[in-house]
């Protein structure tokens, strides 16, 4: 019987001893309690709800004669059978919550799926009696001071327990911090069902509980592998969630602030490099001089698909409509247009003629690049009255603190109409100009770090529709020095010579020249000025030149390279009488004065897939005033995580073989 007493108290200890029986009770026993964590070992507050406790207050598995240790759980979770299930303990001789100046937790009627139907008085009262002596010991035991806050309890009506909200107290508490919280078992209670019929009442199944589970701690996981932490992005980048990837961070813990930089941007340019893109454009440019000869209005759209190759490097197709338009030749330019001025001197023809100059066509090409080796080849405008077949290929090596720019072409040159399309001429019927360039260029510099020097120079030969065969050589170089250089801006400033020749003087618009800029010699001193950059989503580059030009053109006659015209001209101006001035030839002229140029590069970048940017120049060098604009709109296939630095411009047909760009 006394066996059978000690199985029910157990029985009745494991649902209402919990809270009844602080101080004294068994391994499997709590206490449950809402309660604020040790001060000291978390800042966040108690979350303990009716059902879900924040926190409680558990006894160590010990055995009966070792001293009791109390542990403390923060946990939203009611352990099953009291086992913690967090690693924050506390360990003391006595249970640090059992002398409070909070009232007792209330008893929760205890609910036991099977009960005693008849137990006799004695038993009852024996059970009672040694719960009553357990509880008489826990309140006598010596318990440590606490400080509890001066905030009221808060009553907690759990369905499980009678709980108060205790608040953070202070005390000496020792702490244990694992890396993965212990995980542990407990069988569930084994009830068998003999029927005993000696005690004189009807006999119910006696509980019989299984013994006590041991805790077995699961073994400590290791720690996962280190993850390199990540530098802060700046403001903007948080700010901006496409500029918060990865690419766009740097690694904290790498050696060289530079090397990083530079493998950043060798895998931004390496996925640009790579994606297919298609962009569109329009471009004008606008170039002062006398209606329906040198002036200029110019109009281009051009379309470019790239795609990569399959063995690294990108092709590229274009297509570029073009419109020219010069005005219209009238009045006293008559006779500096075509063969216009010997018809006037033979009588034909009257001052009141008027010939508009337009043009248009569509210029095609493909292009292969790869790296620093650049190829392309092409068309000038179909639907010019001159097409010709144009290209070039274009090299950059580098070594060391040398570099080189190689570049073979031919092109075509696009400093009037007739240069550039060639036009038909009224008196004779015949189509002259339309003139291109060919030959090389070569480009050295030598960098010394925060200096640097350079070098160039060209030969090309021109050749155009009845017109004689020209050629030029160019000879230039100077020396630059950076003023700022960061990671997002370099200033560079510097000092340039360029001087340049032609054979012949083919400058202007009579039948035999070519509509381009050829003077005998030319020289340029000029200071130029640089500042190129990028910030978050924006990329730019300007550019400027200030200084003096000078340069002498030999004089030519009316229509060079035809002795026919030309002796026939001056035959017939021996006998003319009308009112139309009509030269026999062009003087020569020497002029000096100050040059300057500007431009400006922007690109922006609208999405990870989408950049739009624009272009703007001015130029008074030479022997012309130009302006020009360009916008243009690029889709990529491919993701981009970093605008082009510096802006990678769509070139419109008349920059074509530019040596700035």
């Amino acid at each position: 019987i006394r066996a059978k007493a000690r199985r029910a108290k157990q029985a009745a200890l494991q649902i209402l001893g919990d809270v009844a029986l602080p101080a004294q009770r068994s391994a499997a026993a709590h206490l449950i309690k809402v309660s604020t964590p040790p001060k000291g070992q978390s800042a966040s507050p108690a979350r303990g709800t009716v059902d879900q406790p924040s926190g409680y207050w558990t006894e160590q598995p010990r055995s009966p004669e070792a001293t009791p240790s109390y542990k403390y759980v923060e946990s939203l979770t009611l352990p099953r059978s009291g086992q913690p299930t967090n690693s924050q303990a506390y360990t003391g001789s006595s249970a640090p919550a059992v002398r409070s100046d909070f009232p007792q937790p209330r008893q929760v009627k205890p609910v036991m799926s099977q009960s005693l139907s008849r137990p006799s008085d004695s038993l009852r009262q024996e059970l009672m009696g040694e719960i009553n002596e357990l509880n008489s010991r826990a309140a006598s035991a010596p318990q440590p001071r606490y400080e509890a806050a001066p905030a009221s309890p808060t009553p907690y009506n759990s369905r499980r327990s009678g709980v108060y909200e205790v608040p953070r107290i202070d005390g000496t508490y020792s702490y244990e911090q694992q890396t993965t919280a212990p995980v542990y078992s407990s069988p569930e209670p084994v009830y068998t069902a003999p029927y005993y019929s000696n005690e004189g009442y009807s006999s119910v199944p006696a509980p019989v509980m299984a013994p006590v589970p041991v805790y077995r701690e699961a073994p400590v996981a290791p720690p996962p592998p280190s993850v390199i932490p990540r530098v802060q992005p700046s403001r903007a980048e948080r700010a901006d969630p496409m500029l918060a990837t990865p690419e766009f961070v740097l690694n904290r813990n790498q050696t060289d602030s530079k090397d990083r930089r530079q493998l950043l941007n060798e895998i931004g340019e390496l996925r640009a490099s790579r994606t297919p893109y298609v962009q569109a454009g329009i471009a004008m440019r606008s170039r002062d001089g006398t209606e329906g000869l040198d002036r200029l209005y110019d109009i281009e759209s051009p379309v470019e698909v790239g795609f990569p190759a399959s063995e690294g490097g990108r092709f590229k197709l274009r297509a570029v409509p073009v419109y020219l338009d010069s005005g219209t030749v009238s009045g006293r330019n008559l006779p500096l247009y075509g063969a216009v001025g010997l018809a006037l001197a033979n009588g034909l023809g009257s001052s009141s003629l008027r010939y508009n100059n337009t043009e248009s066509g569509v210029a095609v090409g493909v292009g292969y690049e790869a790296g620093d080796f650049k190829a392309d080849f092409g068309s000038s405008p179909l639907g010019f009255p001159v097409e010709t077949l144009v290209g070039g290929i274009n090299w950059r090596p580098k070594s060391d603190r040398l570099s080189f720019k190689i570049d073979v072409s031919r092109r075509t040159v696009t400093d009037s109409i007739l240069s550039y399309a060639g036009v038909r001429d009224p008196a004779t019927g015949l189509v002259y100009g339309g003139v291109t360039k060919t030959g090389g260029r070569l480009d050295l510099a030598y960098d010394l770090g925060k200096y640097g020097v350079y070098a160039n120079t060209s030969y090309h030969i021109y050749n155009g529709e009845y017109m004689p065969q020209n050629s030029s050589v160019e000879v230039g170089g100077g020396l630059y020095a950076r003023a700022i250089e960061t990671r997002t801006n370099r200033v560079t400033y510097g000092l340039n010579i360029t001087t340049f020749g032609y054979d012949k003087n083919l400058r202007r618009f009579t039948f035999g020249h070519g509509g381009y800029f050829s003077p005998q010699s030319y020289l340029a001193v000029s200071v130029p000025v640089e500042w190129e950059g990028y910030r978050n989503r924006f990329s730019y580059k300007l550019g400027g030149t200030l200084g003096i030009q000078a340069f002498k053109e030999d004089g030519q006659s009316l229509y060079p390279g035809d002795d026919a015209l030309q002796t026939a001209l001056n035959t017939a101006l021996t006998t003319y009488t009308g009112t139309l001035p009509i030269p026999g030839g062009y003087p020569s002229q020497r002029q000096t004065g100050v040059g300057f140029t500007f431009s400006g590069q922007f690109e922006y970048l609208l999405d990870t897939n989408l950049a739009v940017g624009a272009r703007l120049a001015l130029d008074n060098a030479r022997d012309y005033n130009e302006a020009s604009a360009l916008g243009y709109l690029r889709y990529m296939f491919y993701p981009q995580n970093r605008v082009s630095f510096p802006p990678n411009l769509l070139l419109p047909y008349f920059n074509f073989g530019d040596p700035r760009l």
